[in-house]
């Protein structure tokens, strides 16, 4: 949202832009336009940023994060902010992380999603709308090989080239009709063989083997790839069901910001 985080070859984690609530893990809350090394990490091998709060896998399987704890985003039992990197409890041999509005998620290396944080919208997928401050198991989900997190809703794709999504449906961004959340998973129907997902503000974004990408959920700035509605109709801007963004070539991998 509005910092930054990247990894270097040799496994440094450095970070820059908004650093109000420790979120750029210098020991401090001060903005910084230029990158800095955090000392305190090494042997990186994946990271995510949430809107105020940051994930970090290091080659061991270990979590870290660090940030705004708020709603318990940082998977620690108490809310405050964290300045500097510190370990998740409860969960090991991660291979994967994504960082929502104020949820986390992260996948193990046996195809389970562990999810913390926020909850309103049912987006930590364990089946209820109460906040967690430890890690929950996603119910009912296994074979995962990819998560993403949007503001307030997630997405796993699974190795069989499914897509499954969690959380508020507001906007359709589920890929489903209504607007009622899913506490729990449900499958995306109208694609296969996805190869990458994103899930962005009350949207969601897929790229499926074939090269070509589909898009569900909120249009009205045209995130979607189409041309928004200007008729002024309640929902005219909302699919629930994907539909191919055109005019683009062979496309490998998406992400999304917060409205794009």
């Amino acid at each position: 949202y509005n910092h930054n985080i990247a990894i270097d070859a040799a496994g440094n984690a450095w970070t820059w832009g908004a650093g109000t609530t420790g979120q750029l893990g210098d020991g401090g809350a001060t903005t910084r336009a230029n990158p800095l090394k955090i000392s305190s990490l090494s042997a990186v091998v994946a990271t995510d940023v949430g809107l105020s709060h940051t994930l970090a896998v290091t080659r061991d399987g270990q979590l870290w994060v660090w940030g705004e704890g708020l709603a318990g985003q940082l998977g620690a039992t108490v809310d405050t902010d964290r300045t500097r990197p510190s370990t998740v409890q409860g969960i090991a041999d991660i291979v994967q992380i994504a960082g929502g509005l104020r949820h986390s998620l992260a996948l193990q290396s046996d195809g389970t999603v562990w999810a913390w944080g926020y909850n309103l919208g049912g987006q930590l997928g364990d089946g209820s709308i109460d906040s967690q401050t430890r890690p929950v198991k996603v119910a009912g989900l296994t074979g995962v090989i990819q998560v993403s997190a949007g503001a307030v809703h997630s997405l796993a794709r699974k190795s069989d080239g499914t897509v499954w999504a969690w959380g508020s449906n507001t906007r359709g961004e589920l890929g489903q009709s209504g607007d009622t959340l899913r506490s729990g998973p449900v499958k995306v129907s109208g694609i296969a063989s996805v190869n990458h997902v994103a899930a962005g503000l009350g949207f969601s974004l897929a790229a499926l083997a074939d090269g070509s990408v589909w898009a569900w959920g909120n249009n009205d700035t045209g995130q979607l790839g189409i041309t928004p509605s200007i008729t002024g109709e309640a929902n005219a801007n909302t699919h629930t069901t994907p539909i191919r963004v055109p005019g683009l070539p062979r496309v490998m991998s998406v992400a999304t910001g917060q409205q794009h």
